[in-house]
């Protein structure tokens, strides 16, 4: 086996490795699999409930300690997530494109079947300080 045929070998199986953790409708060999709906985890559930209700790019929300409303910009989903009975509580932080404040904001809610279901959102700290609040 000379070096070209070694080198496109080495090729097949990195295309194949790609398309298999990119493309999960294809298979490690190519082939088509049955593309299956999968249930939302609560991090990507979370992240589509966020992304579906932003306003010009931005998440409002009421800040009732300050009696505003906040323009906020997605900074990212934090990776821990803590579940107790059915409710699952997330970390998000963001920053508010006015004050440039950043926040940390829990979000409290249900996942039924791939569903979120808000039960709270709260800011919990603003630039690193907590504020008072029931879940911490």
């Amino acid at each position: 086996m000379g070096m070209a045929d070694a080198q496109e070998q080495v090729n097949v199986l990195m295309d194949r490795q790609v398309n298999a953790a990119c493309f999960p409708s294809c298979s490690a060999d190519g082939g088509q699999v049955p593309l299956q709906k999968q249930p939302l985890d609560p991090k990507s559930a979370l992240k589509e409930y966020i992304l579906s209700r932003l306003e010009d790019g931005f998440f409002l929300l009421d800040d009732q300690f300050q009696g505003e409303k906040r323009k906020l910009r997605l900074i990212r989903i934090h990776r821990k997530i803590l579940k107790i009975k059915e409710s699952y509580y997330v970390c998000v932080d963001f920053r508010d494109v006015s004050s440039k404040d950043l926040l940390d904001v829990d979000f409290v809610f249900d996942l039924t079947e791939g569903k979120v279901a808000i039960r709270k959102i709260e800011i919990h700290k603003v630039n690193g300080i907590r504020r008072l609040s029931v879940f911490h």
